[in-house]
């Protein structure tokens, strides 16, 4: 399965890591999640820029909704960190790492 990438945008290094972090509003970094040990991203990093707009294709079953809910942190990665504006959003989701209260940003654990 090919994941969901931002265009133009390489895999930071650790050297470049700010820099890029600080170009982009959402970053994936070596993200692993398998459901029942069937792996559904196996090393995804990805960055979506401030002040743009992005776009999921895909068919079905390719991830595009599971993207959502790691960014969202309704669902945690196994392995690898996620940046919401700069804030690491891994394991509180964006919610959290943006400033938005429960009451503001519900959360399901569906």
């Amino acid at each position: 399965m090919s994941a969901p990438s931002a265009a133009n945008l390489a895999a930071p290094t650790e050297s470049k890591s700010s820099r890029v972090s600080s170009e982009l509003r959402i970053l994936l970094e070596d993200v692993h999640l398998s459901f029942g040990g069937r792996p559904v991203y196996s090393g995804l990093t990805c960055g979506f820029p401030r002040g743009k707009i992005s776009v999921l294709m895909g068919g079905s079953g390719t991830g595009k909704s599971t993207l959502l809910r790691l960014v969202a942190g309704l669902v945690r990665p196994d392995k690898g960190r996620i940046l919401v504006a700069d804030e690491d959003a891994s394991s509180t989701g964006c919610a959290s790492a943006s400033g938005c209260s429960s009451s503001t940003a519900p959360c399901s654990t569906r």
